[in-house]
């Protein structure tokens, strides 16, 4: 009797321990989460409370603002400080005519540099320069533009990271980022072919400028960069470049080799006719030898105003200044995103919470729902243009859909407005031309703007074709249980595999489609049958229904996962 009691009570739990796993399957992991919170009404509160309440609401608002400006520095001198450990082998990788001309190999060195200097912006306008100078031709740049838009999503994936600690935030906020990502990817992989094929992005953009007047004046239009001047007095202080060195080692000027990219002379003149070199270098006589070194290289021109700020006095190499800088911008953005993502939570609760998420979310009425996403497309190209970096809009939006916020469908036309926005920075930059180099520059900047567009055209206004929603939601689930495979991801889509492919390239096109050809098959192959085993899998064998004829290590990440977990722990133990 004893041992039926025991086997009815062993089968009851057993079934409630179905049942519980059955009602979390069906809770859809993707629904923005309800937030319940004690929030007392401001008519049921006192006069001190009313007043107190005020008072810390202020005091929030300052903090997040606080918190926000030198979250958006942080990213700046995270820029800095990339390019510092590598800028110069990412300039130098420019000078590698023959490669380049490669449209795979132009594509990676464009994901690769703009990985290491943190920003598409700089990238681009190397690419700029390198048309303009005639190292490369306008087609021969286009591939490099195109790895530029893939290399400057890596910052918001990067902010991601913030959240891990908490599963589903990081589940949301890792899809939130990588939907950039994906769209890049997906973009590149349709017209890179397309246009070393056709010339698409090319006669396009040429016919368009056929029929433009450009201005004979030779002055140089100034940038508007409004983001820029509010962080530059803090960012100055810690660090300057200069990155007019970046772009000529690209192009390959001499004196450019060797040279800091540490700005040391902010204000320099031209020597007079009736002047030696040496007349003016006793008024430089502060200067250390470096600096000195430094001046004699721009041979027409002095400095006569040294640059200040915190790391200008030291010795050491650019990669150690780099690298020290890393860690110091580091601390002050986790600092900043753990900061800011607190206040969040602390500043939207109660009415708040629901009326921001409400409004941020809903869709306009009727029929005119349709048009709800594209009015965000252009609110995110509006803001982008603006503050000039996708990488800050989608950074700064990236915690909100962590936090249940932002939802992902809402993040998507905001981050292809980021896309198109950043193509205004090329548009400056093509402005800042003289006028016999304007041509050639706004070719390039056009190739960059009809390239976003034709992305956005492709992978939007048809529901069933934004595949990035459904990849960048397959990519948190992922990351949810396996939070190393958020590491592993970045290390291979914009490190190992953009070096392995230029690797290839550089060797010759056989090599890379001997190795890339059966790759690419084995992934339609893998792709279609996931496809028929979800929605037709009465058209395949019976032994393809399914994948447990594999070895586990070759279905799931379960045993990677074992493996990383025990490494880990005997870290932390030795530690």
């Amino acid at each position: 009797m004893d041992i039926e009691i025991e086997v009815l009570q062993a089968n009851g739990s057993i079934r409630t321990q179905d049942k519980t796993q059955e009602a979390e399957a069906e809770v859809d992991p993707w629904k923005l989460p309800e937030v319940h919170v004690e929030y007392t009404k401001w008519s049921e509160l006192s006069c001190c409370g009313k007043v107190k309440r005020m008072a810390v609401g202020i005091g929030k608002v300052i903090l997040l603002i606080g918190c926000l400006y030198f979250f958006i520095c942080s990213l700046d001198l995270l820029s800095k400080s990339f390019r510092l450990i590598g800028g110069k082998t990412a300039g130098s990788v420019f000078q590698h005519n023959d490669i380049l001309s490669n449209p795979v190999a132009g594509l990676m060195i464009g994901v690769l540099a703009t990985v290491l200097l943190q920003s598409s912006s700089t990238t681009t306008g190397i690419a700029i320069s390198m048309a303009v100078s005639k190292v490369l031709t306008v087609r021969d740049v286009i591939p490099i533009v195109m790895g530029a838009n893939i290399g400057t999503s890596t910052t918001n994936t990067f902010v991601s990271l913030g959240q891990i600690t908490k599963k589903d935030e990081f589940r949301r906020a890792f899809a939130g980022a990588t939907v950039h990502d994906m769209f890049n990817w997906l973009t590149v992989l349709v017209f890179l072919p397309l246009e070393a094929v056709t010339g698409y992005l090319y006669y396009l953009t040429k016919a368009i400028l056929s029929s433009v007047d450009f201005p004979k004046s030779k002055e140089k239009q100034k940038s508007l960069q409004l983001l820029k001047t509010i962080t530059k007095p803090f960012t100055n202080l810690i660090m300057r470049l200069d990155k007019r060195v970046l772009s000529d080692i690209a192009i390959g000027k001499e004196e450019a080799i060797g040279t800091s990219i540490i700005k040391h002379c902010c204000k320099s003149n031209n020597i007079p006719n009736n002047s030696s070199f040496t007349d003016w270098n006793s008024n430089t006589s502060n200067f250390d030898n470096d600096s000195r070194s430094h001046l004699e290289g721009l041979s027409s021109k002095v400095c006569v105003t040294k640059c200040q700020f915190m790391f200008e006095s030291v010795t050491w190499s650019d990669t150690t200044v780099g690298i020290v800088l890393l860690i110091l911008t580091l601390i002050l953005l986790s600092a900043c995103f753990f900061t800011l993502v607190r206040t969040l939570y602390s500043v939207m609760r109660g009415p708040i919470l629901a009326l921001v998420r409400r409004f941020i979310n809903a869709d306009f009425p009727g029929v005119f729902g349709y048009f709800t996403g594209y009015i965000a497309i252009l609110i995110g190209t509006g803001t982008t243009m603006v503050i000039q970096s996708s990488s800050v809009l989608t950074s700064a939006l990236t915690p909100l859909v962590g936090i249940g916020i932002l939802s992902i469908e809402r993040m998507y036309p905001l981050t292809l407005g980021a896309n198109l926005g950043t193509t205004f920075t090329a548009v400056i930059i093509a402005l800042s031309q003289n006028a016999d180099d304007m041509h050639v520059a706004f070719h390039v900047a056009l190739c960059h703007v009809f390239f976003n567009i034709s992305g956005v055209l492709l992978f939007y206004p048809v529901p069933i074709t934004r595949l990035p929603i459904r990849m960048a939601k397959f990519l948190g689930n992922k990351t949810a249980k396996y939070r190393w495979f958020a590491v592993a991801y970045l290390l291979l889509l914009f490190v190992i595999l953009p070096a392995v492919v230029f690797g290839l390239s550089s060797v010759s096109w056989v090599a890379l489609v001997a190795v890339a050809a059966p790759v690419i098959l084995f992934l339609i192959c893998i792709t279609t049958v996931n496809y028929l085993q979800t929605k037709r899998p009465e058209k395949l064998p019976e032994i393809l229904r399914t994948w447990n004829f594999l070895p586990l290590w070759l279905r799931s990440l379960e045993p990677y996962d074992h493996i990383i977990r025990k490494i880990c722990c005997k870290c932390f133990r030795r530690n």
